[in-house]
């Protein structure tokens, strides 16, 4: 299977666009991302994209980086959101380089200590129009995880990194009976009858 194959088994593609970690953040993988007709938006880290961030700091010693603040509150503190985003941004160096918009979210509490931080790196345009939806998507990828990778792997199903250790064909039939089971629990899951009387058992139960 390949990566982009991987993305769409994992859930991770979403919408015609690719979520991901700055592991698939790089030109060929993003072009595959591209001659499949979808979107990618991946997180997009320094240490990895160096000429990326030299753009960035030319932009941000001329004061050239668009900024939206928002604060919230979410029931017990105060938190100051900063989103930043740049276009037309070279993935790497050359000619050929893949150009791409970036966006970046900063939360902070009202001390001034960061909560959060990270970057993405969008095929997209981003705007003030748009970054708030954009850092929502590439943060919905935890919920993602959380929700689907991690019942596989801690819910009952086995679902483990050694798979990938299989001889021949053996890796992709435990995964894909894996992932049957849980598409099969998750359809009929509406129809299980409500507990009564007693607790439910623990575990899912058809």
């Amino acid at each position: 299977m390949d990566l982009v194959g991987n993305l769409v088994a994992s859930g991770e593609l979403t919408a015609h666009r690719a979520l991901g970690d700055d592991l698939y953040c790089h030109q060929p993988f993003c072009e595959q991302v591209l001659a499949q007709g979808c979107a990618f938006l991946f997180v997009c880290l320094p240490g990895s994209h160096a000429l990326l961030y030299e753009w960035i700091a030319d932009f941000e010693r001329t004061a050239e980086v668009p900024t939206l603040v928002r604060t919230r509150w979410t029931g017990k503190q105060r938190l100051t959101d900063t989103y930043r985003w740049l276009n037309d941004l070279p993935l790497r160096d050359g000619e050929e380089a893949l150009h791409v918009g970036w966006c970046e979210l900063t939360t902070s509490d009202a001390e001034g200590n960061v909560l959060y931080h990270n970057a993405w790196a969008s095929s997209q345009p981003i705007s003030a129009a748009n970054v708030i939806a954009v850092v929502a998507a590439g943060r919905s990828r935890w919920k993602i995880e959380n929700e689907n990778n991690n019942t596989l792997k801690a819910k009952g199903y086995s679902f483990e990194h050694n798979y990938g250790h299989g001889k021949r064909h053996l890796a992709n039939l435990l995964a894909s009976l894996t992932l049957l089971a849980f598409l099969a629990h998750t359809v009929l899951e509406p129809a299980k009858p409500p507990p009564t009387g007693r607790a439910a058992a623990p575990g899912r139960q058809i």
